[in-house]
């Protein structure tokens, strides 16, 4: 069965808004990850003064 091109146009706006939806999400994921490196190396002890320091200017570039 052949669909109308308001059918078609209904299904394709469906799929791009999925679409839109999960590249968010993996937007969101890979910040929420990158974030979380990056207070690692803030945090840690054994880090120089400079890797906490461009830890912290990422961070800020990140926010």
């Amino acid at each position: 069965m052949d669909m109308t091109p308001s059918q078609k146009a209904k299904i394709t706006r469906q799929k791009h808004r999925e679409a839109q939806r999960a590249k968010e999400a993996e937007s969101r994921e890979v910040k929420a990850k990158l974030k979380a490196s990056l207070l690692t190396v803030v945090d840690n002890e054994e880090a120089t003064p400079a890797e906490k320091l461009e830890a912290s200017k990422l961070l800020m570039e990140l926010i």
